[in-house]
């Protein structure tokens, strides 16, 4: 394949005015003859409490799928802090990033029956929840319910999440030890796994999988010492 040569955009809108949330988008400068590119949502990394959509691992995703005949957009999604949970709006933001792509599909020149999901870290979470709870149209879980197809057709989870409740500490070589992280998933749900195991288990990608869900590809090291590799 000959790689093509790329548009890069950045700061632009895909959620509502009121939200600051903001997208980059990553696409081939010519139009398609055929029924379109595929079409990928890039999701950052950064513990659901931090990170950016113009980060190095993002924009190197984004650049370089767009040159194989992609159309990207990198998003920045609802973030938790110390006094607001961000679950389940951040999921919906991803949901709303498909949908734009769906939306826009004549426009942007994809294809609305190829698109995919990629993160990393918080990320790769979020994406496998795309992928695992890719069933077909919204349901009335979407805040902002448009009636236009959320499911993404694959997704690609770079060393993310797969099951918050057994998310270990690790040795300094990325050696799982037998105590749990629970911070960061705790502050994101607003709750701990005690208190709302229900919760823990819809926002873990591990028990949400079907045989409807799309097909999820999980890349992760060993030497890994923030997620450990037994996710």
């Amino acid at each position: 394949m000959v790689p093509h040569d790329i548009i890069t955009e950045q700061a632009l809108r895909y959620l509502p005015p009121e939200r600051e949330e903001l997208m980059d988008m990553y696409r081939p400068t010519d139009m398609p003859t055929g029924p379109g590119y595929p079409g990928v949502v890039i999701i950052h990394g950064g513990g659901w409490h931090a990170g950016e959509r113009g980060a190095a691992r993002e924009v190197n995703i984004g650049t370089n799928l767009a040159r194989m005949g992609y159309v990207c957009i990198s998003i920045d999604y609802l973030l938790s802090d110390a006094e607001n949970t961000s679950w389940p709006e951040n999921l919906q933001d991803c949901r709303s990033a498909v949908r734009y792509l769906r939306e826009n599909a004549v426009a942007l020149g994809v294809n609305p029956e190829k698109i995919g999901a990629i993160g990393g870290s918080a990320g790769g979470h979020l994406a496998a929840c795309l992928g695992a709870l890719s069933t077909g149209p919204d349901d009335a879980t979407d805040a902002d319910c448009t009636g236009v197809d959320s499911s993404v057709q694959a997704a690609v989870d770079l060393y993310g999440i797969a099951d918050l409740f057994h998310w270990r500490y690790t040795e300094e070589d990325g050696t799982p030890r037998e105590e749990y992280r629970y911070d960061a998933t705790t502050q994101m749900l607003g709750a701990s796994h005690t208190e709302a195991p229900e919760l823990w288990r819809q926002a873990s990608p591990q028990f949400q999988a079907t045989p409807n869900s799309a097909p999820i590809m999980i890349l992760h090291g060993k030497a890994d010492t923030c997620v450990d590799y037994l996710q």
